[in-house]
């Protein structure tokens, strides 16, 4: 069976030889890596045969893979399987049935739930009716009558599951108004605050400006303020106010300063200016700036001005220019002071910023031009090209819009910008015929083909073979065929560099504000934990750049799609859902739905709960979240070590 996965073009993973005495993993058993192979290939008839072996452990295996293949053919088998004499089956049958969040399984969820005698189980089962919620789940929710705590917990969570769904009804708002209670476990309060985010709060505002200005957990206080969008009043914005000005975690105050970005009123303004005067955590800065790009007022355009030229921090700075740009009478002055920060900045992500920002101005383009033609790097390259684009690039333009958009083209892929000719080659290859009375000589096209030829960035090679064959067919455009998608093809892994991996496997990711650990969940995703191993034994994680840190949420990175770590980087692998939830610290790969992870990772800065189990966890932050929370927009890891 090992042969199911192809032994991957590289070498194979070096660990540590210390690794060797640890705990090793449970994929030493034959039998288990079957199972997964299985599971990872999405064969529900070769996984659903597990469910009648005699050995419990592979039931449970078995019955977990389909968290991930969500094959609803499978339902039928799962259902049986709630009523396995072992609990770990039931749990993990359970579980797979919330992950198929279809009415299908509402009734025998029902009945499960009625005579189970697991807590244990009986709380998944609940959480998994939610997740698969209809008005029959809850109603059965609504009358259900916990016992203890975990009950109640399991409660809370399925009533919260089903408000994700839009399902929802008063008897569950009285349920977790009452769950809002300083006497309620920590876990109980958290489920409820979050449902009241998902739910109509009507009724329930003063229970959730209490909880927001006097509960002593921070994370049921985040939960509970997402509530408060939904909430616009005097009190509420009076309850804001005091949090983002006087919490003492600063995620609760960057939360509390996000809601408040619905209220365009002076004191508001008043705090939002404040916070950017202060010595505040970055995160809380940022969300105070963002106050001013989403609430705009044409009188405070010189005011932000005035905080931008002193603001060190170029995030801050750079969001303070776009809000004083969005509402100047007079735009001169601060498309002069953006166009300054863009000339001195070295920072990929605050170029892109400020090029997006002076884009939005059509007075701005020759300067924008000027600059692509030399940039050096590729996203900064496309900011900069793309407006240029969509202003020449409509379809009822005159004749002398259609030759100056010719003109930048041919300019374009005569310049050194190797990244700015692959763009603009490409552009000119999909033209259509209006640029054949324009372009009439392909000789700057041979010639930029000859200086690029031996460039590793060869996808400028083939845009520029394109482009000369557009030119060579007169720049028509040949009718599209319907064709159908590709089918996705999946990487493939060996089992022995799996076995291998210790179960308590570490890396340290070295930044540009420190060092953080991770520790590696083989256990619960073996292919994605091998997978980034692979990506950190070529080398493709160095140099790589946050690109994307949203305050008090997520830091996410990965991608390099090109040479030499285009192949290994764009492989798409499977997702490997599992029950670890999406806490502070939870490391999961980026996705845009089940089964399209390549190299695209995020680490959770705060308890997430709607991304429970639609994301491959696959880790989590075990030392150094300090530095995790310092890291800004642009940061790079510097290298990564296997521990």
């Amino acid at each position: 069976m090992n042969n199911i996965f192809l032994l991957l073009s590289l070498t194979s993973l070096s660990l540590p030889a210390v690794a060797q005495k640890r705990a090793v993993n449970k994929f030493r058993d034959p039998i288990l890596q079957q199972i997964y192979s299985h599971g990872y290939n999405r064969l529900t008839n070769a996984v659903v045969a597990y469910f009648k072996h005699n050995n419990p452990v592979y039931r449970k295996e078995a019955a977990l893979q389909f968290s991930s293949i969500q094959d609803s053919t499978a339902i039928p088998d799962l259902l049986l399987l709630l009523n396995d004499a072992n609990a770990d089956v039931r749990i993990n049958a359970a579980f797979a049935l919330g992950q198929m969040k279809t009415p299908l399984t509402v009734s025998g969820l029902i009945t499960a739930i009625g005579s189970e005698q697991s807590v244990k189980v009986k709380r998944v089962e609940l959480e998994a009716l939610g997740r698969c919620a209809n008005t029959e789940a809850v109603n059965f929710l609504c009358s259900y009558k916990p016992v203890g705590q975990e009950d109640k917990e399991g409660l809370a969570r399925a009533l919260y599951r089903a408000a994700i769904r839009k399902a929802y009804h008063k008897t569950g708002d009285e349920i977790m108004g009452a769950f809002l209670l300083p006497q309620q476990p920590e876990a109980v309060r958290h489920a409820a605050a979050y449902y009241f985010s998902a739910a109509p709060v009507a009724g329930y505002e003063k229970a959730i400006i209490d909880v927001v200005l006097h509960d002593p957990s921070a994370n049921v206080r985040m939960g509970i303020l997402r509530a408060l969008r939904n909430v616009k009043t005097g009190a509420a914005q009076r309850a804001l106010i005091a949090v983002a000005d006087t919490a003492k975690d600063y995620r609760v105050r960057v939360d509390a300063l996000a809601v408040l970005k619905q209220y365009n009123t002076p004191e508001v303004t008043q705090l939002a200016f404040q916070k950017l005067a202060s010595n505040e955590h970055i995160s809380v800065r940022i969300t105070a700036a963002e106050y001013f790009t989403a609430n705009k007022v044409a009188e405070q355009a010189q005011a932000l001005m005035d905080h931008a030229s002193n603001e060190k921090n170029w995030r801050v700075r750079t969001i303070l220019l776009e809000a004083a740009f969005a509402v100047a009478t007079d735009k001169k002055p601060v498309s002069e002071l953006m166009k300054k920060s863009y000339s001195a900045s070295k920072l990929r992500h605050e170029k892109i910023l400020l090029a997006t920002a002076l884009a939005t101005d059509p007075t701005n383009y020759s300067y924008l031009t000027t600059a692509a033609y030399t940039e050096t790097d590729r996203e900064v390259s496309q900011a900069l090209f793309n407006p240029i684009r969509r202003l020449y690039a409509g379809s009822n333009l005159p004749p002398d819009s259609i030759t100056r958009y010719a003109k930048f083209l041919v300019t374009a892929i005569q310049s050194s910008n190797k990244y700015l000719v692959s763009l603009a080659a490409k552009s000119l290859a999909n033209s259509g015929e209006r640029l054949a009375q324009v372009v009439k000589d392909s000789t700057f096209l041979k010639t930029a083909r000859a200086r690029w030829a031996s460039d590793p960035y060869q996808t400028v090679v083939a845009d520029l073979d394109n482009a000369l064959a557009a030119y060579r067919a007169g720049f028509k455009r040949e009718p599209e065929r319907q064709t159908s998608a590709p089918k996705p093809v999946y990487k493939t892994f060996d089992w022995k560099e799996i076995v291998a991996i210790p179960v308590d496997q570490k890396i340290r990711i070295a930044t540009d504000r420190g060092n953080y650990t991770i520790r590696l969940f083989v256990e619960e995703a073996p292919f994605t934990v091998t997978h980034f191993l692979h990506l950190v034994k070529s080398g493709a994680i160095n140099e790589l750049m946050f690109y994307r840190v949203i305050p008090n949420f997520v830091n996410q990175t990965g991608g390099t799609p090109s040479p030499p770590f285009d192949s290994l980087t764009s492989v798409k692998i499977r997702s490997e859902y599992n029950f670890r939830p999406h806490g502070e610290r939870t490391v999961n790969m980026a996705s845009s739905g089940r089964d399209t992870e390549t190299s695209h990772w995020s680490i959770m800065l705060r308890p997430t709960p709607w991304n429970d189990y639609g994301y491959t966890v696959w880790g989590e932050v075990v030392a150094g979240m300090d530095v995790v929370n310092k890291l800004e927009m642009g940061d790079r890891i510097l290298s990564v070590t296997i521990l």
